[in-house]
């Protein structure tokens, strides 16, 4: 009998961490729990999930795609700071006390910097483009304009 054959992706780190990226945020945008986060990764995505700890507990969540040929471990912060572990348990289980200023996870795809974020990721055009989707020129620098050095006149002098 012949087993059937195993077709894994071929993806670049950069792939993989854009891919990952959107997988945990959807992901986090349709579950209702810790659990079933880390179940609905691993089952729609193929994406593992391994919490890091140490004495004190949990720290930190690492994010691995098992359907790839060389799959890469990102942790959650590398794929954006929202992806702490701290920052997810408390997604799921906001705490009564309001003293900390937590910024909720669900509404991240919503605002306009989480799209300038996913285009960055995708390898897109990123800065180039200003709000407008006109083209700025390279030296054109709003924050800080250059003021040019008159140039000395060149040659001898009498």
């Amino acid at each position: 009998m012949l087993m059937p054959s195993v077709h894994k992706r071929k993806m670049t780190p950069d792939e993989q961490k854009h891919f990952l990226y959107t997988a945990v945020f959807h992901t986090l945008n349709t579950t209702a729990s810790y659990d079933d986060f880390k179940t609905k990764l691993s089952e729609d995505y193929h994406v593992e999930v391994k919490e890091r700890s140490n004495r004190k507990g949990a720290y930190g969540l690492t994010f691995t795609m098992t359907d790839v040929d060389d799959p890469v471990s990102f942790a959650g912060s590398d794929l954006s700071r929202k992806l702490t572990y701290a920052n997810i348990q408390s997604f799921y289980s906001p705490k009564v006390d309001e003293g900390a200023a937590f910024v909720p996870i669900a509404n991240h795809f919503s605002s306009p910097s989480a799209e300038k974020e996913i285009l960055y990721m995708s390898g897109g055009l990123g800065n180039i483009l200003d709000d407008d989707g006109k083209k700025r020129d390279r030296h054109d620098d709003e924050f800080s304009p250059k003021k040019k050095k008159k140039k000395r006149p060149r040659g001898m002098s009498i």
